[in-house]
């Protein structure tokens, strides 16, 4: 199975994927490419790949882990996954404040204890997806904004 996840992000660092297949544990494929966060605007590049290849059998756990997240204003942050068949989850999206965040290790998993926070700086750890607006449309080519 080789397929290319895509992270279309308004803003976001890196982006390493861990993906989990049934019988050969957890695995990392990561994009090392920096994205440059802009004050205004869709992030550069706009639509990050990591390439997935060799995993036997479904795919049963996805997690997202954004290294060295800075920005000014991570409230502006708006984070999707989009799978190969086109499958979109909305990750990140109006979380914290106007508090600089700089250095912070998020990682992003459904099975994690809690939501990134509403209000606040945000800090490392382990969050579930989490989205405090009604809704977000990213610009093309991103995805529609129909999110699993």
């Amino acid at each position: 199975m080789s397929a290319a996840w895509r992270a279309w992000t308004m803003a976001l660092l890196a982006a390493p994927v861990w993906i989990a297949a049934p019988a050969a544990g957890a695995t990392t494929y990561n994009n090392d490419t920096a994205i440059i966060i802009p004050a205004a605007g869709t992030a550069t590049p706009y639509g990050s790949s990591i390439s997935v290849s060799g995993t036997a059998g479904p795919i049963t756990d996805v997690n997202v882990g954004l290294d060295g997240l800075a920005h000014g204003h991570p409230n502006d942050l708006s984070i999707v996954l989009v799978a190969p068949g086109g499958q979109a989850l909305l990750l990140v999206d109006c979380v914290g404040d106007n508090t600089d965040a700089f250095g912070a290790f998020i990682t992003l998993d459904d099975a994690a204890g809690g939501h990134l926070p509403d209000t606040g700086a945000l800090g490392s750890g382990f969050f579930k997806p989490t989205s405090y607006c009604a809704a977000t449309t990213f610009p093309a080519p991103g995805p529609e904004a129909t999110y699993g």
